[in-house]
């Protein structure tokens, strides 16, 4: 039996927010394979412990019999339950044998929780708070939006939400047909702002978009101007001139992003700032999410888009773990000419 489109594009959505934090467990869940992985537990606990930064004693990471995949379920609801969170009737057997609309309603609680409202208030709460929101960014782009369905479904609001965080970044008079509207959105979104592709410009553009998926999705954008906020300086400054370090001829070059969602990268780029500082280094920062020609420079002469990346007398040294394993063989040292006291 077929599924509706609606379930298609949830669960399609739902599987992509899940990655972006089982990615680090080197886990991907299928487009069309949420239920199957979650059904063992495993992923369920490992995408509970990224989101609260917790950790579940217990787990088994490959359960061989139903017997510790169901142990592994109801050590997941119970967590779940011991941070507060209210579910509906589920049990771990609910989740073993793939019931579809349990399983989905409960990666929705969790979205709501850790994504949408980041643990603050209700359901309604959350979502009308978020429309506020977005409604406040849109405003002056006269792009009315009253819900997450039907207002989005030709596109323009999308692109005028990604042109209020990055402005001039989307034509907004050359709009006119919905599904190239909404793709022009998400590929800006993803390139520009490093807003992760959870949607597809189809999932908005087939005139009854999910809006469970596009409050998931829109939250995103939120996370990308909190993040520009909580990184901007405390009164404008101008960029700094290129100074070199104490005993050294180096011209040290920083590339990041502020308006990432990814926690690893943030907590990346503030280790690699923190490593430079502590040496008294001085170095330019480019913000590749603002700056489109020094995106294109920087990934153009390092073949990669991992971010932050590190960039000495203009060769690519690499990322942050890259420069922490240089620091600790003392290369690092050496690359900024750093002399030994």
């Amino acid at each position: 039996m077929s599924l509706p489109q609606w379930e298609i594009t949830q669960e399609r959505t739902f599987a992509r927010w899940c990655n972006q934090y089982l990615k680090k467990r080197e886990v991907n869940i299928p487009d069309n394979g949420l239920c199957d992985g979650m059904s063992t537990g495993t992923n369920l606990n490992y995408l509970l412990e990224e989101l609260s930064k917790k950790t579940l004693k217990g787990t088994v990471p490959r359960p061989s019999t139903r017997f510790q995949q169901l142990a592994n379920c109801s050590l997941g609801l119970k967590f779940v339950a011991s941070e507060g969170i209210q579910l509906a009737a589920i049990g771990p057997e609910d989740i073993v044998d793939k019931k579809r609309k349990l399983i989905m309603g409960l990666i929705w609680t969790l979205i709501l929780r850790y994504q949408v409202g980041k643990g603050e208030g209700p359901e309604d709460s959350a979502k009308s708070d978020l429309l506020k929101w977005v409604q406040n960014q849109v405003k002056p782009y006269n792009t009315p939006v009253n819900n997450f369905g039907n207002d989005w479904s030709d596109g323009r609001v999308l692109c005028a939400l990604v042109n209020s965080l990055r402005p001039n970044s989307i034509n907004m008079s050359s709009l006119n047909d919905p599904y190239d509207n909404s793709k022009k959105g998400i590929d800006a979104a993803e390139t520009d702002l490093l807003i992760p592709r959870i949607m597809e410009p189809e999932d908005f553009s087939n005139g009854n978009p999910d809006e469970n998926s596009v409050v998931t999705y829109v939250s995103y954008f939120r996370d990308a101007m909190n993040s520009r906020k909580a990184a901007a300086p405390a009164s404008p400054a101008a960029t700094p001139a290129i100074k070199k370090p104490s005993g050294s001829g180096a011209i040290v070059e920083v590339f990041l992003s502020l308006a990432t969602s990814s926690t690893k990268i943030k907590k990346d780029i503030q280790s690699l700032k923190f490593l430079l500082d502590k040496k008294g280094v001085k170095y330019l920062e480019y913000d590749v999410g603002t700056n489109a020609a020094k995106k294109e420079e920087a990934f153009g002469k390092s073949g990669t888009r991992t971010l932050p990346q590190l960039f000495i007398d203009g060769k690519y040294v690499g990322d942050y773990e890259a420069a922490q394993m240089l620091e600790e063989t003392g290369e690092l040292n050496t690359l900024l000419g750093i002399q030994k006291q």
